[in-house]
């Protein structure tokens, strides 16, 4: 057995953080994309128009000659509402960006401004790699003719798909951009046949995503700093012939087939344990798209330890962990991490066989 308490993680660690700066070898990209169905993008616009705006025009005057009287407004008026406190000549103009498409190329700075000014840190270029090379990944912009509103990101694995990185800049807000982006994602998740689609919320993004139907599940957090004492366990490093039962242990753990990303991480840098009959029981990899590390395992002690690898120092390591996982939280607050801040995951659709008490490190707070 060894003790990933002393020099061990040490050198585990070292084996992890090299993933961060690796290469990654993706597919081209996805030309089959929301923009490819124009009758999707029109439905789709058109139904964020409808949902969104305020008032529907209508003719001036009935057939017969009369003025016509003033539209009504479809919300519904509350104590603090506008149409409540005076009527529909209070509201403001709602308007929605003219066109929700796949980003260029050279749209990609742009696109990483606009999420940086929309609150996002310094990771978002990192993380935007996967869905911008990835064909079950997509970029999608809220284009009008001041340019680019918002953004949101897209990943696809089977019955699932991610909804991520959706900011929309602080004097586009309001219009009803984050909505119409929503919808979009899910369209192009749904043509590919996602019948859940999740995503990780803020409490800013929460009532937009209700509104949408869309219900919440557990909230996960991020934690920052050194590992101390864990339980012991035989680690040994992940291997390219362990894909396969890296993938199965995922599954077990996620509910969800991450072949798509799980495949594309170049002879995976990472340790895993393996049970007395030679299966493999947790595993923990280095995100090359964020700073945390994704971490599954069957057993707590087992999750606890490839914890304690992860982030062994020197240097502080980030960790994000469901809050439902008590084991993992309780060794946090033990060895004093820092909570960083938290995220709220919602679905739309059925559940999934999903084992928070399993996940020991998201990858993200784009697809978990």
């Amino acid at each position: 057995m060894m003790d990933i308490s002393t020099a061990a993680p040490t050198r585990i660690t070292a084996r992890i953080s090299r993933m961060r700066t690796m290469p990654i070898e993706l597919k081209p990209p996805c030309r089959t994309t929301i923009a490819d169905s124009p009758r999707l993008m029109a439905k789709t616009a058109a139904k964020a128009v409808r949902r969104m705006s305020a008032t529907r025009l209508a003719p001036s005057r009935t057939r017969d000659g009369a003025p016509r009287r003033a539209p009504v407004s479809r919300r519904t008026a509350g104590p603090s509402d506008p149409i409540g406190a005076g009527g529909m000549d209070r509201l403001p103009v709602v308007r929605v960006a003219a066109a929700i498409r796949p980003a260029t190329d050279l749209e990609i700075p742009t696109v990483v401004e606009v999420l940086r000014r929309a609150g996002f840190g310094t990771q978002v270029a990192r993380l935007l790699d996967y869905p911008r090379l990835s064909p079950h990944g997509a970029i999608l912009v809220a284009a009008g003719p001041e340019g680019i509103g918002g953004v949101v990101c897209t990943a696809a694995f089977a019955t699932t798909g991610w909804i991520g990185a959706l900011g929309v800049l602080p004097e586009a807000r309001r219009r009803g951009l984050g909505a119409a982006l929503t919808e979009a994602a899910v369209a192009w998740l749904q043509a590919r046949d996602a019948r859940t689609v999740l995503l990780y919320a803020t409490e800013a993004g929460r009532p937009v995503y209700e509104r949408l139907g869309f219900v919440a599940e557990e909230r996960a957090i991020a934690w920052r700093g050194v590992a101390g004492a864990a339980p012991e366990a035989d680690l040994h490093p992940v291997r390219s012939e362990d894909r396969a039962h890296l993938r199965a242990l995922d599954a077990a753990v996620t509910g969800e087939r991450r072949d798509a990303v799980l495949d594309v991480i170049e002879a995976p840098a990472g340790v895993a344990v393996r049970d007395a009959g030679g299966r493999m029981a947790g595993w923990a990899i280095a995100s090359p798209w964020g700073a945390g590390t994704a971490i599954g395992a069957l057993d707590p002690d087992v999750g606890v330890a490839l914890m304690a690898a992860a982030t062994a120092g020197p240097a502080a390591g980030t960790l994000i962990v469901p809050d439902g996982n008590a084991a993992a939280t309780e060794a946090l607050r033990t060895w004093r991490f820092v909570r960083l801040n938290d995220a709220l995951r919602m679905r739309l659709g059925p559940a999934v066989a999903w084992r928070p008490d399993r996940q020991f490190g998201l990858f993200n707070l784009y697809w978990g």
